[in-house]
């Protein structure tokens, strides 16, 4: 048997988000309810297996663009490990984050793939995943946001092909209603960082956006259901050090 491993990184990004000692856990206002968290998360799993001493002491939404790395960097992340001969298995995993700030104006862009392969070589995962944050200061205080995720499953339509060519387990079977091949998010609104001390600030966001999700439905002719649906952000977050 031969096993292959593979570990490479890259210097994170400085923006990257993080939690200090007393703060609610979310990358950015809004970013729980909108689920953008979720895929940040993910690309965090990512990176610690890459670089276990990750910094993640400072918040960079903490005090506003004033202290925000200014041009354009980012970071990226990689593993693999794979194996041939009585075992075929093999997995793969990438992180990837870009962040530009000029001035009062701040976004990032952060990508995430993951393929898999099981000891008998079929392909057991296949998912894409990206979130997008902007920001943009009118003053110290007020500001604009935006908050964007999409997460697509691959194995969700090789599934499907394997039930119609009638491949598919009955375990599986029983586990492919309502399984999601795409799920997105889209939101905008104003923010306000009611507090803003050096030792403490406490910012709150409203907003408006719009989920769309493509999910199994075998009620459909092609086992696929579309829906779009309005969803709020109202959310806060503190920090005190």
């Amino acid at each position: 048997m031969k096993a292959v491993a593979l570990i490479a990184g890259a210097t994170a990004i400085a923006t990257t988000l993080s939690f200090p000692a007393f703060a609610q856990t979310e990358i950015t206002t809004g970013a729980n309810i909108s689920g953008v968290s979720d895929v940040n998360d993910r690309l965090d799993d990512v990176q610690d297996a890459v670089e276990d001493d990750f910094a993640r002491s400072n918040d960079a939404d903490r005090f506003g663009p004033n202290d925000r790395r200014q041009g354009l960097f980012g970071g990226v992340s990689l593993t693999y490990a794979g194996s041939t001969g009585n075992d075929e298995g093999q997995d793969f995993a990438l992180a990837a984050r870009m962040a530009y700030n000029q001035g009062r104006f701040a976004q990032s862009v952060g990508l995430g793939i993951e393929y898999g392969e099981d000891d008998d070589g079929d392909k057991d995962k296949e998912e894409v995943y990206a979130i997008y944050d902007a920001q943009y200061y009118f003053n110290d205080r007020f500001y604009a946001f935006a908050l964007g995720r999409i997460n697509n499953d691959g194995m969700v339509q090789d599934d499907l092909d394997d039930y119609a060519d009638g491949t598919l387990s009955a375990d599986d079977i029983d586990d492919l209603p309502g399984r999601k091949k795409r799920d997105a998010f889209l939101g905008f609104g104003p923010g306000y960082r009611v507090i803003n001390t050096p030792d403490t600030t406490w910012r709150v966001q409203a907003g408006i956006g719009v989920r769309y999700t493509k999910m199994v439905d075998m009620d459909e002719p092609d086992y696929l259901k579309s829906e779009t649906e309005t969803g709020y952000i109202l959310s806060s977050r503190v920090y005190h050090r």
